[in-house]
């Protein structure tokens, strides 16, 4: 339960520096294991340069934000990872106009 408040607590902070003041969780269960979750903000979204690859925004060391320390989507998905669970870059403008990350927990 700490490993996903921390996943959480990482992608509002995230939201957060990105100008949003709108954050959107929408969960539901695929099948009697697995958990989606879409965590959808409105700030910028992930910037034209990492659309290309966007799992480019997980590795350790990449940042978008100024002074930021690259650690943040490493580190929620090694959390879910933990917790064998998985996280992708769904899109931008996908629910709000922000970022959307689709987060898989089995």
């Amino acid at each position: 339960l700490l490993d996903i408040s921390v996943v959480i607590d990482d992608l509002i902070s995230n939201s957060e520096k990105a100008g949003a003041d709108k954050i959107r969780i929408e969960m539901s269960l695929l099948d009697n294991k697995s958990l989606q979750i879409y965590f959808s903000d409105n700030g910028k979204g992930v910037l034209d340069d990492f659309l290309e690859n966007p799992e480019k925004i997980f590795e350790l060391g990449i940042t978008t934000t100024v002074g930021g320390s690259g650690i943040g989507l490493n580190m929620v998905r090694t959390g879910l990872k933990s917790m064998n669970g998985s996280i992708e870059f769904a899109g931008n403008n996908f629910i709000l106009k922000g970022a959307c990350f689709k987060i898989i927990i089995r």
